[in-house]
């Protein structure tokens, strides 16, 4: 009824008032978990009487333990967690919402297959152009066998005007070419590098001229030259003792005596350096005065310079393993004018 339910409201409030708190739990003893309303008031009860402000150090048994910040710091850390997750939901493109900036994202998305599709198309497009010429390429590849470098060059350089208009190389070689001739078509790619370089070095070699520079700086220029030549040399050799074997098998004529043309080009910086120095010394003839003493640095010495003449003449002729007619007439120069001076460096 209205009354007893009136009645029963009046009771409970006074009920509870005369309901004595809980004990307090024992020191150093922590509540358990699952703490309900009635465990927050008792927290509540037991810190309500605590109102100074500051650090105590009277006694050790002012510091307990606080129920109440560990859950609210657990309770923060649920919140931030949450917020975390519905921010990363946000941002990620798999998502409902591609959140700030997500427009521009998705445009950028969509340019970029836009591309893809536009650079596929291109694909198809060369595979159904171009199909019969690649499926020729693999046969040509699989019969090639050079005789010498030189049919090398002429081959591969016909494959590259063939490739060089492809959208995608390496995709119309996947399509079209086996495995083993993609690997013939590196060798032969890489052979091919490998002879021009040598080619190249002959070439700067047979070219050489000298500037007018100081005799100095014009010897340096020359030492230089030829060390670049000999480094490279004996580098192709190594190579050609790992390489020669593979690429024989394929056809392509890979051996040392590539090297010998490049390797004898270095005698016509032997040449210069020895002419060089005969002009020098010839110049020298006017200034130069063994018997007076000579202020240092003033002059140079002929016979230093003789004695770096055979030098540089000895080690480009070990490198190359002799000389020709001409670089031993020059030599012999050279020797008619290093026994005139017996003083001297």
């Amino acid at each position: 009824s209205a009354g007893r339910g009136a009645g029963s409201k009046a009771q409970q409030p006074q009920q509870r008032s005369q309901a004595p708190p809980p004990p307090p739990p024992p020191p150093g003893q922590m509540p358990s978990a699952g703490r309900g309303a009635g465990s927050k008031a008792t927290v509540q009860q037991q810190q309500a009487p605590r109102k100074t402000v500051g650090h105590s150090s009277n006694s050790s048994s002012a510091v307990q333990p606080s129920p109440l910040v560990a859950e609210l710091f657990q309770v923060m850390r649920n919140e931030e967690r949450a917020k975390l997750e519905i921010s990363n939901a946000a941002k990620s493109p798999s998502g409902f919402s591609f959140g700030k900036g997500g427009a521009e994202f998705q445009e950028n998305v969509m340019n970029e297959l836009v591309e893809k599709s536009k650079h596929h198309q291109s694909v198809l497009a060369d595979v159904e152009k171009m199909g019969p010429r690649m499926s020729e390429l693999k046969n040509d590849l699989m019969a090639f066998k050079a005789q010498n470098m030189e049919e090398v060059l002429a081959f591969t350089e016909k494959v590259d005007e063939l490739l060089a208009g492809l959208t995608d190389e390496n995709e119309m070689c996947r399509r079209f070419l086996m495995g083993d001739m993609t690997a013939k078509l590196d060798s032969l790619r890489q052979s091919s590098g490998d002879y021009k370089a040598l080619l190249a070095l002959k070439e700067n070699a047979q070219s050489f001229k000298v500037g007018k520079q100081s005799c100095a700086l014009e010897l340096h220029g020359i030492v230089t030259a030829y060390e670049k030549l000999s480094r490279v040399v004996e580098d192709e050799l190594r190579n050609i003792q790992q390489t020669s074997s593979s690429r024989n098998k394929i056809g392509i004529p890979w051996n040392a005596e590539l090297i010998e043309p490049t390797k004898a080009s270095a005698l016509v910086y032997a040449k210069v350096y020895m002419e060089l120095v005969l002009i020098e010394v010839e110049r020298l003839k006017t200034v130069w005065n063994p018997s007076i003493s000579q202020p240092l640095g003033s002059v140079v010495d002929p016979k230093s310079l003789l004695n770096a003449a055979v030098t540089f003449a000895f080690k480009v002729h070990q490198f190359v393993g002799g000389f020709d007619t001409e670089c031993n007439e020059i030599l012999q120069k050279v020797e008619a004018e290093f026994s005139s001076y017996k003083g001297g460096a």
